[in-house]
């Protein structure tokens, strides 16, 4: 007989929460160290009218199984990004491709930000709240961190490729996105061998590279590799062609994580309340000022108040209860 532990579904009968299933969870935002690990301009064959160049962030704190979603800088720059992975096994760095216009004056961009979710090892954390654990005894779920909540996955697009290597002008992809989107995005790779006659065995590797212009995601492929051999193919020698570059979609979650206890912490912060008094102690005729201040809370926010140990008749001016307004 099976047994199952919680489940939750929402109001159209999909399924949120299942404890036997890891819940992606938040551990670290990591950034791309600044200068470049290395530089590559490009050719004829490579990326041609791109410099090429590679990044690497800080490692990540702990060993295990994460999936990374990416912020895409906005920007109608000629600048490409082309993500490494979007999973990472391990506790090592991330690496990032960019591609810059060489061709015109030096384009300045900004670096992505990697968002890590843990899928194994869910970071322990204290305090109350609902903690979920599969047969195996591992925690799939824990209400003291923050979840992975995907807000749209784009309709299936395809790359535009050119067989003779020009780099053309990419697909544009329409998303309904969050004001601070982070994607997970494919790291897409295809190789083209074919015949340059009379004898030349050609090899050619493109890759996905993207970039994002307000609510619109680009993409198109870039060649990465290219090698040329001196093998007498016959002339009737086909192109081959590998990795189907259509059928993909992204995933689009919204960057504004809070803080959540025990865990890392993303671009918003929770709200923040501190009530003080101007006196500790006061006998009759005293005032006394209590102060509400907050932090990360909208001006006009009310909050309401209750003072307890004393009648309102002991009050010569205020009440034991009202509205703060922020």
């Amino acid at each position: 007989m099976a047994t199952y532990g919680l489940r939750a579904v929402n109001d159209e009968s999909e399924l949120l929460i299942d404890s036997e299933y890891f819940s992606p969870t938040f551990t670290q935002k990591l950034e791309f160290i600044s200068s470049a690990v290395s530089e590559e301009a490009g050719t004829s064959f490579l990326h041609s009218g791109y410099v090429k160049r590679e990044y690497r962030t800080t490692s990540i704190t702990t060993a295990g199984n994460y999936i990374v979603m990416w912020t895409l800088p906005n920007s109608t720059a000629d600048v490409w990004y082309n993500f490494e992975s979007s999973t990472v096994n391990g506790s090592g760095f991330l690496t990032l491709y960019v591609y810059a216009n060489s061709l015109g004056s030096a384009l300045t961009y900004t670096l992505p930000t990697a968002y890590v979710f843990a899928v194994s090892s869910l970071p322990a954390t204290s305090g109350y709240g609902l903690q979920l654990f599969n047969s195996a005894g591992a925690k799939t779920y824990d209400s003291n961190s923050v979840q992975l909540a995907p807000y749209y996955i784009s309709d299936s697009f395809t790359f535009w490729n050119d067989p003779t290597g020009a780099q053309g002008l990419g697909t544009a992809i329409s998303l309904s996105i969050p004001t601070n989107p982070i994607f997970m995005l494919p790291n897409y790779t295809s190789l083209r061998v074919y015949k340059d006659a009379p004898a030349h065995h050609l090899q050619f590797v493109y890759e996905a590279m993207f970039k994002r212009e307000g609510s619109n995601v680009i993409t198109k492929e870039v060649q990465s590799y290219y090698s040329s051999e001196d093998t007498a193919w016959p002339y009737t020698q086909t192109i081959y062609n590998s990795g189907n570059r259509s059928g993909l979609g992204i995933i689009v979650a919204d960057a504004d994580l809070y803080a959540a206890p025990g865990t890392g912490t993303g671009t918003g912060t929770n709200p923040q309340y501190l009530l003080t008094s101007s006196v500790q102690n006061a006998n009759e005729g005293t005032n006394v000022t209590v102060t509400l201040t907050t932090v990360n809370v909208a001006n006009g926010s009310t909050f309401g108040y209750v003072v307890t140990g004393i009648a309102a008749a002991d009050l010569s001016a205020g009440g034991t209860s009202g509205t703060f307004t922020i």
